[in-house]
């Protein structure tokens, strides 16, 4: 009879998603409370949205570097999950780099024009990121809690 391991707590996973919604969804609403040209205000919200998307840049070079490799040679019958979240992390690196770039121009002007720009750039990489993380959680996070020990999480 084999012995099975408790499963890994992972709900750390959704905790850090859930950060990458809120200041995504948040977004249009702190663009909005600042006034054409107060480039103070809007340098300190862009510092602030350039500080999330850096670390959904890190979270998610983290998982390709270390969680997806270890899954595939643990899951092979997965791959095809494993493949799809690849495909989709790279669709996020193009919005969120287009993301970086208009956070950066409000930063610096504090434009409506540019603001606007920010806002279509975050609603543009919430549409892509929302379905990645929901499917990420729903299909991918149990197989972890399954296959990744503790000290490896």
């Amino acid at each position: 009879m084999s012995e099975t391991r408790p499963l890994t707590d992972t709900r750390d996973m959704k905790c850090v998603h859930d950060v990458f919604r809120r200041a995504l969804e948040d977004a249009p609403d702190q663009i909005a409370a600042v006034d054409d040209g107060e480039t103070e205000k809007a340098a300190c919200f862009a510092d602030y949205l350039a500080d999330v998307l850096w670390l959904l840049r890190a979270h998610h070079d983290g998982e390709d570097l270390l969680l997806y490799p270890l899954l595939a040679e643990r899951v092979p019958e997965e791959r095809g999950l494993f493949s799809r979240m690849e495909v989709q992390h790279v669709e996020v690196v193009s919005r969120l780099e287009a993301a970086e770039l208009a956070a950066e121009r409000f930063g610096e002007s504090g434009s409506r024009v540019d603001g606007d720009a920010l806002e279509a750039a975050c609603r543009a990489l919430m549409d892509e990121l929302d379905g990645h993380l929901t499917e990420e959680e729903e299909e991918v996070v149990p197989i972890v809690s399954r296959t990744v020990t503790p000290e490896e999480w």
